[in-house]
Protein backbone atom coordinates (compact mmCIF):
# COMPACT_ATOMS: atom_id res chain seq x y z
CA UNK A 1 0.00 0.00 0.00
CA UNK A 2 1.16 3.42 -0.91
CA UNK A 3 2.86 5.51 2.36
CA UNK A 4 0.30 8.65 1.51
CA UNK A 5 -2.89 6.71 2.02
CA UNK A 6 -1.62 4.56 4.86
CA UNK A 7 -1.03 7.88 6.66
CA UNK A 8 -4.07 9.07 5.27
CA UNK A 9 -5.66 5.58 6.72
CA UNK A 10 -3.88 6.37 10.27
CA UNK A 11 -4.66 10.33 10.39
CA UNK A 12 -6.57 9.92 13.65
CA UNK A 13 -3.31 8.41 15.50
CA UNK A 14 -1.90 11.87 14.32
CA UNK A 15 -4.21 13.73 15.91
CA UNK A 16 -4.13 11.34 18.66
CA UNK A 17 -0.50 11.55 19.41
CA UNK A 18 -0.30 15.58 19.01
CA UNK A 19 -3.66 16.05 21.18
CA UNK A 20 -5.28 17.95 18.46
CA UNK A 21 -8.15 17.45 16.68
CA UNK A 22 -8.65 18.73 13.60
CA UNK A 23 -11.35 20.48 11.83
CA UNK A 24 -9.95 19.95 8.08
CA UNK A 25 -8.04 16.52 8.13
CA UNK A 26 -6.87 17.55 4.30
CA UNK A 27 -5.06 20.22 5.59
CA UNK A 28 -3.03 17.89 8.33
CA UNK A 29 -2.51 15.30 5.88
CA UNK A 30 -1.23 17.79 3.07
CA UNK A 31 1.47 19.16 5.93
CA UNK A 32 3.07 15.67 5.70
CA UNK A 33 3.58 15.76 1.90
CA UNK A 34 7.04 17.09 0.73
CA UNK A 35 7.62 17.97 -2.68
CA UNK A 36 9.85 15.21 -3.23
CA UNK A 37 6.90 12.66 -2.44
CA UNK A 38 4.63 14.62 -4.24
CA UNK A 39 7.04 14.00 -7.47
CA UNK A 40 7.00 10.48 -7.02
CA UNK A 41 3.25 10.10 -5.86
CA UNK A 42 1.69 12.63 -8.12
CA UNK A 43 -0.99 10.04 -9.42
CA UNK A 44 -2.39 9.97 -6.17
CA UNK A 45 -1.55 13.17 -4.50
CA UNK A 46 -3.14 16.55 -5.72
CA UNK A 47 -0.49 18.92 -4.06
CA UNK A 48 2.42 19.30 -1.87
CA UNK A 49 3.05 21.17 2.14
CA UNK A 50 5.63 24.07 0.17
CA UNK A 51 2.25 26.68 0.48
CA UNK A 52 1.82 25.62 4.03
CA UNK A 53 5.45 25.65 5.09
CA UNK A 54 5.19 29.37 3.27
CA UNK A 55 2.76 30.73 5.29
CA UNK A 56 3.66 28.69 8.79
CA UNK A 57 7.40 30.73 7.94
CA UNK A 58 5.34 33.74 7.62
CA UNK A 59 3.49 33.34 10.97
CA UNK A 60 6.08 32.30 12.85
CA UNK A 61 8.40 35.29 11.37
CA UNK A 62 5.72 37.83 12.54
CA UNK A 63 5.57 36.18 15.70
CA UNK A 64 9.51 36.84 16.02
CA UNK A 65 9.41 40.11 15.12
CA UNK A 66 6.81 41.58 17.36
CA UNK A 67 8.04 39.60 20.26
CA UNK A 68 11.32 40.93 19.34
CA UNK A 69 10.27 44.32 18.69
CA UNK A 70 8.86 44.45 22.27
CA UNK A 71 11.49 43.46 23.55
CA UNK A 72 14.04 46.01 22.51
CA UNK A 73 11.57 49.07 22.92
CA UNK A 74 11.68 48.40 26.93
CA UNK A 75 15.57 48.68 26.34
CA UNK A 76 17.51 52.15 26.62
CA UNK A 77 19.14 52.94 22.99
CA UNK A 78 23.28 53.41 24.25
CA UNK A 79 24.48 53.81 20.70
CA UNK A 80 23.75 57.45 20.78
Amino acid sequence: MNEYLKLKESIGEVEKKINLTFENKDLLLLSFVHRSFFNENKKVIQEHNERLEFLGDAALSLVVDRKSTRLNSSHTDISR
